[in-house]
């Protein structure tokens, strides 16, 4: 992995590490839900009109973007990071 690589790893890993924390609690649980209803996250994004639909696909897509954070495992990553260095 070359120096630019793992700046970029480590931005990911910080980015994921903070997103997961403010999500995490109640509130951010309620936020996430409402993200959802507004994005379309569990709705078909598909509209005849092309432009609709890219804005659909793009509202979407933010959302899937903050759930996909959520599912990734922080500590692992920190550890594959680190294993990188040895």
């Amino acid at each position: 992995m070359n120096s630019d690589e793992r700046v970029a790893l480590e931005e990911r890993i910080h980015r994921s590490s903070v997103l997961q924390k403010v999500f995490a609690g109640k509130e951010g649980a309620e936020a996430l839900k409402i993200i959802d209803e507004i994005s379309g996250y569990r709705a078909n994004t598909f509209k005849v009109d092309p432009y609709q639909h890219a804005y659909n696909a793009g509202c979407k897509a933010f959302a899937l973007f903050i759930h996909n954070i959520m599912d990734g495992d922080v500590e692992k990553a920190m550890k594959f990071l680190g294993e990188t260095n040895e």
